[in-house]
């Protein structure tokens, strides 16, 4: 299943799915709501992209549906051994890092 996440049963599906990616690639962008990501931005949501699977995780948006960040944050802290792969590392490494208190690797 891939789409936007809309309730928890997606959400543990797809924490559960990170965990257990290994050594398997993972795709990541963030997305905010600018462009300085040590000033004003705010992390808005995450896309994620993992074997045929795609999500997007809206975290802050207003008069949506959130999921709470924190176990987002735990489940890609236990990922460092899988390959990260960004569309602007350096850009998305520090949002992730802002706004998930994620280390950049």
């Amino acid at each position: 299943m891939s789409g936007l996440v809309t309730n928890m049963s997606q959400y543990r599906e797809l924490l559960l799915d990170l965990v257990n990616l290994g050594d398997e690639p993972l795709a990541i962008d963030t997305e905010t709501t600018g462009l300085r990501p040590w000033l004003d931005t705010v992390l808005r949501g995450v896309c994620l992209a993992y074997r045929d699977k795609s999500w997007y995780v809206p975290l802050t948006h207003p008069q949506s549906v959130n999921m709470p960040a924190g176990p987002l944050a735990e489940a890609l802290s236990q990922t460092w051994a899988t390959p990260f792969v960004f569309h602007n590392r350096n850009y998305d490494a520090a949002i992730l890092e802002r706004g998930l208190a994620l280390e950049p690797r």
